[in-house]
C-alpha cells in the first residue's frame, strides 16, 4: 500500500550471477540479443532448471569494444520473488539486480567518479548478505554478494570487544 501505481523492484544480488562480457565491436540489437543468448545458454550450464536473463549494455572504455553485463537467475527464483511482492499488492514495473541499481545510484549522484580511472569498491551492506560492486571511469568490472552482513559484523563486535547488542 505504497501509494504509488508501479515498483521497480530490487533483486537480491545472491539470486543471480553475474558477467561482464565484451562482444565484437558494432554488435548491437538483434545480432547483439543472439550473442548474449549464446553466453546465456553457456552460464546455465547443462541444467534442467529454467532460467530467465537479460542484459545491460554499458559504456566503451577500460580495454572492452562492446561490454555488456549478463545477469542470470533460476526462473522458479525470479517468480517466487515476484509473487511475494504482488501478494503484498505491489504492482510491479520491472525487476532489476541490487547491484546494478547500486552503481546506477552511485554514478547518479557522483556523475564526476565517471570520469575517474581509480577503481572504487562499492558495498551495499544488509542484514544478512552484502553486494559488492567495483566501478572504474563510469564502467561496472565486477557485481558480486557475500553471504555476510550486518548481523554478522554485530555478532563479531559482540563477541570480540565484549559489547551488548545496542552498543555493536
Amino acid at each position: 500500500k505504497l501509494g504509488v501505481p508501479y515498483i521497480d523492484l530490487g533483486m537480491p544480488q545472491f539470486m543471480a550471477t553475474t558477467q561482464i562480457s565484451d562482444f565484437a565491436q558494432g554488435a548491437k540489437g538483434e545480432e547483439l540479443e543472439k550473442m548474449v543468448g549464446y553466453e546465456t545458454m553457456q552460464l546455465s550450464g547443462l541444467s534442467d532448471e529454467s532460467f530467465v536473463y537479460d542484459y545491460h549494455t554499458m559504456p566503451v572504455g577500460n580495454g572492452r569494444k562492446n561490454p555488456v553485463m549478463i545477469g542470470i537467475c533460476r526462473e522458479q527464483n525470479l517468480n517466487d520473488y515476484c509473487d511475494r511482492a504482488t501478494n503484498a499488492e505491489i504492482k510491479l514495473d520491472d525487476v532489476a539486480m541490487n547491484g546494478l541499481a547500486l552503481a546506477n545510484a552511485f554514478f547518479g549522484l557522483h556523475p564526476e567518479a565517471k570520469k575517474d580511472n581509480k577503481p572504487q569498491v562499492l558495498l551495499d551492506v544488509g542484514n544478512d548478505n552484502t553486494t559488492m560492486v567495483i566501478v572504474v571511469g563510469g564502467q561496472v568490472l565486477y557485481v558480486g554478494s557475500m553471504m555476510a552482513g550486518g548481523q554478522q559484523f554485530t555478532q563479531t563486535l559482540m563477541r570480540e570487544l565484549g559489547l551488548k547488542e545496542e552498543e555493536a
